[in-house]
């Protein structure tokens, strides 16, 4: 009986320290602190100011065109005086050539002046002065027999020969040519030239001349020509 005492305040004993060692140990538990909240500053939005808009500037007042001033009528163009007659005498002369006016005078003064001397020879019939108005291909054509013969031909006596050249001056040069004038020349080229004798139709052709070595010799046509 006394161990069962002993073994029940045992007992008593470790359940009593046990109460006194669980109340001694119990902690209280604090409570979970409130989270505190903490708020971001906030940021202001940036403003953007928006650049001006150009301010257009007023445009300049145009002051009116004035109205524009009839055009003059042109005055009409005054008539060409009239050319004198020896102007027209030297277009006539000269036709496309590109002979001056004062070369022109003096190339006509020239061949009238020769002209008025054959004249003379020819009443004369002085054959050895007129051979020396003769350029030299004259002179070697017609003293040829066989031109002489064809031109014998074309003559109007026709019993007529020609058998040198004084007889084509007898026989063909001066009946052709004496007591008729001369008026005009006409140039076909600068060295080569007709004199002639105008009419109102046409121009009759009575010398030809050649300038050589810057005299002015007669030239007598030959039969192609």
């Amino acid at each position: 009986m006394k161990r069962v005492h002993s073994c029940a305040c045992a007992a008593a004993a470790i359940y009593a320290l046990c109460a006194t060692g669980c109340a001694t140990t119990k902690t209280t538990v604090p409570a979970e602190p409130t989270p505190v909240v903490v708020e971001e500053p906030v940021v202001p939005e940036e403003t953007v100011i928006p650049e001006p808009e150009p301010v257009a500037e007023p445009e300049p007042l145009l002051e009116p065109e004035p109205a524009p001033e009839p055009e003059p009528e042109p005055l009409p163009e005054p008539d060409p005086p009239e050319k004198t007659s020896e102007e027209l005498e030297y277009e006539r002369s000269v036709g496309q050539s590109t002979v001056s006016k004062d070369t022109f005078v003096e190339d006509k003064k020239s061949i009238l002046r020769k002209i008025e001397e054959l004249d003379v020879i020819m009443k004369n019939r002085n054959y050895d002065a007129w051979i020396l108005y003769l350029d030299s291909e004259s002179i070697d054509y017609w003293s040829r027999r066989p031109n002489l013969q064809k031109a014998s031909h074309k003559l109007p006596v026709k019993s007529l020969r020609l058998n040198s050249l004084k007889d084509y001056f007898t026989f063909v040069f001066i009946p052709s040519r004496m007591g008729h004038t001369v008026d005009e020349i006409r140039y076909l080229t600068s060295a080569s030239v007709k004199a002639v004798r105008t009419t109102e139709e046409k121009d009759i052709v009575y010398y030809n001349f050649k300038k050589v070595g810057g005299d002015w010799k007669v030239h007598l046509p030959t039969l192609e020509n």
